[in-house]
């Protein structure tokens, strides 16, 4: 008899542990389901990647009344960047976020998007991301389940170089090491710099030692990352955005329920804009901290340097229809699309 009271113990425990724990790393107690989010930048205001995580989990929890609690893992405790599409593919987080230009040639038709088309806010150039990858799918993210996408500042006074050095022109410009990467790696090397490629949780220290002289990218930085204090002059200017894709381990979603899924669902387009118009304040506030209250000299361009910048663009859309074409991938049908959907955009961001 006491043989079987055991047995009966042992299995119930069994039963238990097996419906706690599911093969995807998900996690279920009391009709509450635990995920992960990984994240690549350091909590705090600052870092945009890290605060629309924070907004996530926040909406998440809200929306769902308590069915899912989330745990965020900030500054690539979990994964890092570079590893982020790997590691949410073998489910070593239920979700996460990076840049798409941290992996190059891994998004192809997306990638067109971070060329410089001359967006006037982040709002615009995020819309469009989410748009384009809601019209057409692309294959290049079939092995996630997309959450939602947006991009890094752009626009007036949202962008272009900070620097050691003062950039009045494109002359400025040749064989200095810059900072950039993806697409912006690209369109400095037309603009006669020497670009150099980094994650950006490493910039600040390759400005302090000197390895870089200046950084190619959106403004938040020289806030969110201490960067004005190391530069002295900023320069809005053309540039180029970033694209960040926050994405699902895909035997997660299949777990979910179909409430679950439907607020995931609503919410894609939601953060794609809240995030766009947040980067786009952050970039803006960090134009104004630099020179407020760092020093830092803000040096504007002319119309016709503009223009000088724009032009040598040129070629960037020219290789990216030809590399589509030659992969067999739609790469015009893309383009026309983003102009579309840019001036419809850029008529409700103006």
């Amino acid at each position: 008899m006491m043989k079987k009271k055991v047995s009966l113990i042992f299995l119930v425990s069994v039963f238990l542990v097996v419906g706690l724990f599911s093969a995807n790393g998900l996690v279920q107690a009391a009709d509450v389901l635990k995920l992960t989010i990984a994240g690549f930048t350091p909590p705090g205001a600052g870092a945009i990647p890290s605060v629309t995580l924070d907004k996530y989990k926040e909406e998440l929890e809200k929306r769902t009344k308590g069915k899912i609690k989330i745990t965020v893992f900030h500054g690539g405790t979990l994964l890092h960047a570079k590893n982020m599409w790997e590691g949410l593919q073998k489910g070593v987080a239920n979700m996460g976020s990076s840049c798409m230009a941290y992996t190059p040639g891994r998004f192809p038709l997306l990638a067109l998007v971070d060329l410089p088309h001359g967006f006037a806010n982040t709002a615009v150039s995020s819309r469009v991301l989410w748009d384009l990858y809601k019209k057409f799918e692309p294959e290049e993210f079939a092995a996630v389940k997309v959450l939602y996408l947006y991009t890094s500042g752009v626009g007036t006074d949202a962008g272009g170089i900070y620097s050691k050095f003062p950039v009045r022109s494109l002359e400025d410009l040749k064989g200095r090491e810059i900072r950039a990467t993806g697409v912006g790696s690209k369109a400095l090397e037309l603009l006669g710099a020497t670009p150099v490629a980094m994650p950006m949780p490493e910039v600040y220290e390759a400005l302090s030692k000197g390895i870089v002289e200046g950084v190619y990218t959106s403004f938040d930085p020289l806030k969110a990352y201490n960067h004005a204090e190391l530069v002295k002059y900023v320069t809005p200017a053309p540039n180029p955005t970033a694209s960040f894709y926050v994405a699902m381990n895909y035997k997660t979603w299949n777990s979910l329920p179909p409430d679950i899924k439907k607020v995931l669902d609503d919410l894609g387009e939601e953060m794609s804009i809240w995030s766009g118009e947040t980067f786009h304040k952050s970039a803006l506030e960090g134009f104004r901290y630099a020179i407020e209250k760092e020093g830092c000299e803000a040096i504007t361009l002319s119309a016709e340097e503009k223009a000088r910048w724009t032009k040598r663009f040129e070629p960037l859309i020219n290789q990216y229809l030809a590399d589509m074409k030659a992969k067999g991938l739609p790469g015009q049908a893309y383009l026309d699309e983003l102009y579309l959907l840019k001036e419809k955009y850029e008529k409700i961001y103006k």
